[in-house]
């Protein structure tokens, strides 16, 4: 059974890479998310004993139980004889407990310049929210504010935890950046399809002008659009993305120097 995982930053084009991976044959991605519950990360840094619902007594048959709910789940999202692909920016915090429980995965780390997933953010706060919710707010409480998102702060927060584990598990994991995925589809393609060890075969076709897929706006400015076979990418280059990227180089240095933005 080929297991590998895909993920990455929030607004990473994550979910977009899975739907095109979905379209080779030998490859099966799997939507479910990530099977880990979170009492297990209280657990294994020592503040709290086992969960309430384990018939586990210790720490150390809580993780046993866990460590088998865990496998159990991710096999039951896989298919034989296929490579598989499950999708969740969780499994980078059980990168040790993944290598440990299966042979040889692979991860796919889908990364993407801060800057333009700080503002992926924004503009979907805006649109989802019906209004703005920075009115009113300074660039750096905007800032701020973006960064302290619920779903955001855990992987911003973890961002050298991640390179630790790309560089501890080298062997195991291929870094895609997300300008690389829009600039230069084929080749992103077949750099995946060579890590995987599968055939180069994609339908880039999905995404054409009747099924698009774009991230949100910034302004007037989408950041990538699909059409068929091409992807047209701009990046946000206004006087506050400007503030916003040195702020962002100023705070999360160890991110910008290790992935070379």
């Amino acid at each position: 059974m080929k297991i590998s995982f895909l993920l990455g930053m929030p607004r990473s084009g994550t979910t977009y890479l899975t739907k095109l991976l979905a379209t080779n044959p030998e490859i099966s991605a799997s939507k479910r998310t990530c099977p880990i519950p979170e009492y297990i990360i209280n657990i294994q840094e020592g503040l709290a004993g086992p969960g309430t619902d384990s018939v586990a007594t210790t720490i150390e048959q809580t993780q046993t139980e866990f460590e088998t709910f865990v496998r159990g789940g991710i096999l039951a999202s896989c298919v034989p004889n296929k490579t598989n692909i499950l999708k969740s920016r969780n499994y980078i915090i059980h990168t040790d407990l993944l290598v440990n429980l299966f042979e040889s995965p692979k991860f796919i780390y889908v990364i993407r310049d801060l800057k333009d997933i700080i503002f992926s953010v924004y503009t979907s706060s805006v649109k989802y929210n019906f209004k703005n919710p920075y009115i009113g707010q300074s660039n750096f409480d905007k800032i701020n504010s973006i960064i302290g998102s619920s779903y955001l702060t855990p992987m911003i927060n973890r961002i050298q935890f991640q390179i630790d584990m790309i560089e501890n598990y080298k062997k195991n994991f291929l870094v895609i950046k997300y300008e690389d995925l829009c600039k230069n589809t084929n080749w992103t393609l077949s750099t995946i399809s060579r890590f995987l060890e599968v055939k180069n075969n994609y339908d880039q076709k999905i995404m054409d002008i009747n099924n698009y897929h774009h991230d949100t706006a910034y302004g007037d400015i989408v950041s990538h659009e699909i059409k068929s076979t091409d992807i047209v990418y701009k990046t946000y280059d206004d006087e506050f993305a400007m503030l916003v990227d040195k702020s962002l180089r100023n705070r999360f240095p160890n991110f910008y120097n290790y992935f070379k933005y």
